[in-house]
């Protein structure tokens, strides 16, 4: 278990994401000694899903936000709800949000979205791209 103050990075995505995008940049993640939260690993059988993503938010520095077609489908729309929890939980703190590119258009992405300058996915090549980003955001 982390403690609270640590340094974490909120792993915001479609569940859709998890095998080919989510679960490969968490295991370099961990690797690399960046401290995550992800869902699969956070939230356990009996939980309350909602209050343990408030918590996963509120207890992390940083929101790396996996941007696919997938997180943008309306089906689930618990990544755009993160986004926007996330989004505010930033203005009153010092939180920090990466964004990933996993192939979606820019056309789908919401306007706030669009102000941040992103990392592109890159089929995993860009995972050290990344980690290095988010070391540096969390050292700032």
């Amino acid at each position: 278990m982390y403690e609270k103050n640590e340094s974490r990075v909120f792993i915001s995505h479609s569940s859709k994401d998890k095998e080919l995008i989510v679960n490969p940049m968490n295991s370099y993640f961990q690797a690399n000694d960046i401290a995550t939260w992800l869902d699969s690993y956070e939230i356990d059988y009996g939980d309350n899903i909602y209050l343990k993503v408030n918590e996963g938010i509120e207890n992390s520095d940083v929101g790396l936000f996996v941007l696919t077609d997938n997180f943008f489908d309306s089906e689930s729309g618990w990544p755009l709800s993160e986004f926007s929890t996330f989004f505010m939980e930033m203005m009153k703190s010092n939180k920090k949000v990466l964004m990933i590119n996993a192939g979606v258009s820019p056309d789908k992405m919401h306007a706030m979205m669009k102000s941040y300058k992103y990392l592109t996915w890159n089929n995993s090549s860009a995972l050290p791209e990344i980690a290095n980003a988010v070391k540096r955001v969390l050292s700032a």
